[in-house]
């Protein structure tokens, strides 16, 4: 054990100066790209890409059992614009979407009749 700690020691103190601020670079880079990975919010990533009419689905989906209703107006604003429980009712309507696209080739299956 001692002997590596030993080696990885001269290798390092070997180094030149320009290798040891790339290497520097390259430790502030990948923190920073971490950082940045996790702050995203991949719900506003996915909405914030939608067609209108997607949104409009996912807004009318949302409103359901629903104290937020979504308008004409959520579509045109991005994720990020909304308030807490406008987002929540967004959220809502991806998650329901989600399930109905489970469900809905099930229930074809079921009701079909050769």
């Amino acid at each position: 054990m001692r002997s590596q700690i030993g080696n990885s020691v001269g290798a390092f103190m070997s180094m030149t100066v320009e290798q040891i601020k790339s290497g520097e670079r390259f430790v502030n880079n990948a923190k920073s790209l971490l950082a940045r990975a996790k702050n995203k919010n991949h719900t506003a990533c996915f909405y914030n890409k939608l067609m209108a009419s997607e949104k409009k689905a996912i807004c009318t989906l949302g409103n359901i059992d629903s104290r937020t209703k979504l308008t004409a107006r959520h579509i045109e604003m991005k994720f990020e614009e909304m308030s807490h429980a406008e987002r929540r009712a967004v959220f809502r309507g991806i998650k329901l979407l989600q399930k109905l696209n489970r469900d809905i080739p099930s229930l074809i299956n079921i009701t079909d009749c050769d």
